[in-house]
């Protein structure tokens, strides 16, 4: 759309008296470094600031994600008022957002092979071994518990021979 362009009518849309836009200085936020929109506060209608481009905004709303403990765990938004009062009057307050941890993550080793040898007169109870599993939720979502599990017959014996704690990852 070209620039000036009329794209509707704010003041109709959201039943606003034309007299009461330039008092309560209505404008358009946004958390975009560049304004899109403006409105003519004589009218009321939403214009056309700026050429809008396509490939520019997407890479501009790739920012919107959902939110994402890992990533950050809380939030802080300012919330601001104003009134139509002459002076106009304002405040503003906090909001504080804390993301809570959902089972997103699958816990991982290190290494995906662990190569571990063992002397053939080892004691029954030695550890020889222990395995590290890391997880980045947080929780009761991080806690992690291992076990072995057998792939092939041939391995039957081995698992006979060999346990691991199920807390410590000790074999």
């Amino acid at each position: 759309m070209n620039k000036g362009t009329s794209v509707g009518n704010l003041a109709k849309d959201l039943k606003l008296n034309l007299n009461d836009l330039e008092p309560r200085d209505l404008r358009i936020v946004s958390g975009y470094t560049k304004r899109y929109f403006n409105v003519d506060l004589r009218t009321g209608h939403l214009i056309v600031a700026d050429r809008i481009d396509r490939e520019e905004l997407c890479n501009e709303l790739d920012k919107y994600r959902p939110l994402d403990r890992e990533a950050a765990t809380e939030y802080n938004v300012t919330i601001s008022s104003r009134d139509g009062g002459d002076p106009p009057l304002s405040t503003s307050s906090y909001l504080m957002v804390y993301v809570s941890d959902v089972n997103d993550n699958a816990p991982h080793f290190a290494d995906p092979v662990f190569n571990v040898y063992v002397k053939e007169n080892s004691g029954v109870g030695t550890v020889v071994y222990r395995v590290n599993a890391m997880d980045s939720d947080s929780d009761d979502n991080a806690r992690i518990t291992y076990s072995l599990l057998s792939s092939s017959s041939q391995n039957i014996a081995v698992l006979s021979a060999v346990n691991i704690n199920s807390e410590t990852g000790d074999i």
